[in-house]
């Protein structure tokens, strides 16, 4: 959301329907901002002034209490300024239009008259008059974090911490939101969205009491979120692969049957720890890479000339090789495809046997 409000072209904040209010309130509020925004520093207002008909007129302004004064108490009433959501499309669009109904004006000038009325104490004279509903300083809150926004652009930008402080006050429908609608305005040494995702996938796992979210975990160089553990899918991105295979259907990881699940993950670390049965050892076979062949016959004759010499000497066994093999080169089918595993109890003898490197034309006839 950050990157479409910092491309718009123009943002309407849309307040709501217009009431008998509204005409009144918007009228006042250009008013003023005619007669002080260029004062040359000469407007001065403090609590007393708001009160006084002759200073209000030398100013040009409406006596109070008055209708156009109530109105412009009633515009600060409306929930739209205490919705977290717009927090975001005001900081970082800064030329945004309030509309209300037909009539507009500028946020700016929304902006500009909370803070008068609070920079000068008048909104203690509306709150007395008008009830304690009268709140411009959720505008002025908005307007705080444009400026803090805007100025640490090229720096370490908004803090997260300061950002939740600042806006507790702010409602939002669902509690989440509260941290969500934020995000886009920090440049946080944390990472917000990392952690939602892997708060997410940990209540996932836990809840169904499944691992089967592991196979929706795609290669590093996808990725578009960093910082997520290696066990947390990057839900942001379209899944091109899986490093794990898609189990379409089959239970490809099932050794452990019917056995509940059992995972934790250590205090202060995003390691998933899963308890097992220690069935087998991997042992490293070779130090050269395999041509992972689509062939998968040629791809297993590959892999048992490199584990030749291994098995002679009992380090590993062909049922662990045989086990590892059929489930990683299935062709995307789980089990694997018949002409795999057909022609695999005849591979053995071969590998047994000392035999010469394969050539690439060796190779390429089987």
């Amino acid at each position: 959301m950050r990157i479409i409000y910092h491309r718009a072209v123009h943002v309407i904040a849309w307040i709501g329907p217009d009431d008998q209010y509204t005409q009144k309130a918007f009228g006042l509020n250009e008013t003023i901002v005619a007669k002080t925004v260029h004062a040359d520093g000469n407007f001065k207002a403090d609590a007393g002034t708001i009160w006084s008909h002759h200073l209000m007129e030398r100013m040009g302004l409406s006596r109070f209490p008055s209708s156009e004064w109530e109105a412009l108490a009633k515009l600060f009433e409306r929930p739209y300024f205490r919705g977290l959501w717009v927090v975001q499309e005001l900081v970082v669009f800064s030329g945004a239009t309030t509309w209300c109904g037909p009539f507009s004006v500028r946020w700016a000038h929304i902006e500009y008259i909370a803070k008068l009325i609070i920079a000068s104490d008048w909104l203690r004279a509306l709150q007395e008059v008008y009830g304690v509903k009268v709140r411009p300083s959720f505008v002025q809150t908005i307007g705080t974090c444009k400026l803090y926004f805007h100025e640490t652009q090229g720096g370490p930008g908004m803090g997260l911490a300061n950002l939740l402080i600042s806006t507790r006050r702010f409602q939002a429908t669902d509690p989440r939101d509260k941290v969500i609608a934020l995000i886009g305005l920090t440049k946080d040494a944390g990472n917000p969205i990392a952690d939602l995702y892997e708060h997410t996938t940990r209540h996932l796992i836990a809840a169904d009491q499944s691992l089967l979210l592991l196979l929706d975990v795609e290669d590093i160089s996808y990725r578009q979120i960093h910082g997520l553990p290696s066990w947390v899918p990057d839900y942001s991105v379209w899944q091109r692969s899986s490093i794990l295979g898609f189990p379409f259907g089959h239970s490809k990881y099932s050794a452990g049957g019917e056995t509940s699940v059992s995972v934790r993950w250590t205090p202060r670390s995003p390691s998933l720890m899963v308890d097992g049965i220690c069935h087998d050892e991997i042992n490293p076979v070779s130090t050269n890479s395999l041509d992972n062949s689509p062939i998968a016959q040629t791809f297993l004759l590959q892999c048992l000339e490199l584990a030749g010499p291994l098995l002679r000497k009992g380090s590993i066994s062909m049922d662990a090789i045989w086990r590892t093999l059929i489930g990683n080169t299935g062709g995307g089918h789980t089990p694997s495809a018949r002409e795999i595993s057909i022609p695999f109890p005849k591979l053995p003898l071969a590998a047994e046997r000392p035999q010469p490197s394969l050539s690439e034309d060796a190779r390429e006839q089987r």
